[in-house]
């Protein structure tokens, strides 16, 4: 079932975050994003409802680390994966779960690729073929490209399916009106990175 990986697709691009990855091979690989546009349960007790997922891609063929080259240690990618850089912002405009031809260009203009699993030459034939699972995307000076067999949707709680994107979207939005109407009242929600930078029209 794909339908739903449009609207993923702009859960997390919009205004989300490459926070940590990590890799359990030859049979997972995961990226982990915050600041996604799903109403998930709060971590803690009285906060904001969580915006951190993760994306578990099973039996990965290929998954390459790319890079702009601008004075980016040479091992950022691990350094991501140790928590020793701060995250990064996804660029909403250069992200794809869909479309094979978008992460083509996503890394083709990676003058640096570093691959993980399989090859860059690899990756880009393989985004191909039909029924695949594909990652792709720009976070700044970094992103990430990658194929596999399945694509798993998590929360803290566990995994999300396909049918519950939808609702999890709609009710994030709606989350949203309304810590937009309770936010100059005597009783505003905790503040929440997400709705911050998503600011209402004529704000």
């Amino acid at each position: 079932m794909t339908s739903h990986l449009p609207i993923l697709e702009r859960a997390i691009s919009d205004v989300g975050i490459w926070t940590w990855w990590a890799a359990n091979l030859p049979d997972v690989f995961q990226v982990e994003f915050s600041g996604t546009l799903l109403w998930n349960p709060p971590i803690e007790d009285g906060g904001p409802p969580s915006g951190t997922i993760a994306l578990r891609l099973g039996f990965p063929s290929n998954v390459c680390f790319l890079s702009a080259g601008e004075g980016l240690p040479a091992d950022w990618h691990d350094r991501l994966h140790r928590d020793e850089l701060d995250p990064f912002t996804i660029n909403y405009d250069r992200f794809t779960l869909t479309s094979a031809k978008e992460l083509q260009a996503i890394v083709k203009e990676s003058p640096d690729a570093l691959a993980l699993v399989g090859s860059r030459d690899d990756l880009i034939e393989e985004a191909q073929t039909p029924g695949i699972a594909l990652l792709a995307f720009w976070a700044g000076p970094v992103g990430l490209a990658a194929t596999a067999t399945q694509m798993t949707l998590l929360n803290h709680h566990g995994e999300i399916s396909p049918e519950e994107v939808q609702s999890k979207s709609a009710k994030w939005w709606d989350y949203w009106r309304d810590y937009w109407d309770r936010k100059d009242t005597d009783s505003p929600a905790p503040t929440d990175y997400a709705c911050e930078v998503t600011i209402p029209v004529g704000e």
